[in-house]
């Protein structure tokens, strides 16, 4: 939990805890906020039709939560939790920030020490926020890109996580020569050509050019970046 002070003289603080999930499949950060405002013990308030907000803004998106009333001894009052959903960058990476706002500048108490008029002031509050990277497709690596007919392909890609699915597939031009599916992430694919399956492509030339794809699945998902 972190505590935020409001800069008037009258001791109220807000506080604040995130959590979060991850969706692999969407590139996605799920980040949830609950928010609490108290007071510092000896510092009572009782105040009735605050009707202030709270604002909590990650990544650029706004959200609020309603300060009714006040009537705080040392305690603290749950304002409620607000949820922001969070894409991350190409690359799985994610940095942004979060900011909290709020204005009680015109909630004043009458001390019942002093006398005097004290004011609860305001908060404008920035943290910057960091999650991690989030596993992306995965990629090809061949140990080399020339082949004689008859040779095998040894196939390895850089797996991203242990619960993402491949398929591979080769093709000659638009003709799918063979697929392999692999779920053991760890595995280095090995798919043996044999001169006799691809003569007839290279009748008559010196080479052929043979695609290699590689798809990535979390589950059923597709993961297109």
């Amino acid at each position: 939990m972190i505590k935020v002070n409001f800069n008037g003289n009258w001791k109220l603080y807000l506080s604040y805890q995130t959590s979060y999930t991850q969706s692999i499949s969407k590139n996605q950060t799920t980040v949830k906020t609950k928010v609490y405002i108290g007071s510092v013990k000896h510092w009572d308030i009782n105040y009735r039709n605050v009707n202030k907000n709270v604002y909590i803004t990650i990544g650029g998106v706004q959200k609020s939560l309603l300060i009714d009333s006040l009537n705080l001894n040392g305690n603290t009052k749950y304002l409620g939790e607000v949820t922001h959903v969070i894409n991350h960058s190409s690359d799985g990476t994610c940095s942004t920030s979060l900011k909290i706002s709020c204005d009680m500048q015109n909630i004043t108490v009458v001390s019942s020490i002093s006398g005097n008029r004290l004011r609860v002031g305001s908060i404008n509050y920035s943290k910057s926020l960091s999650f991690p990277t989030i596993a992306r497709k995965s990629k090809i690596n061949l140990s080399k890109y020339s082949y004689n007919l008859g040779e095998r392909i040894n196939l390895n890609c850089n797996y991203k996580s242990d619960s993402f699915n491949h398929k591979w597939i080769i093709k000659y031009g638009n003709t799918e020569l063979k697929s392999y599916k692999v779920k053991n992430n760890n595995y280095t694919t090995m798919l043996d050509y044999m001169g006799s399956e691809l003569a007839r492509y290279g009748k008559n030339r010196a080479y052929i050019t043979l695609s290699i794809y590689l798809y990535t699945y979390n589950g059923s998902t597709y993961i297109q970046l």
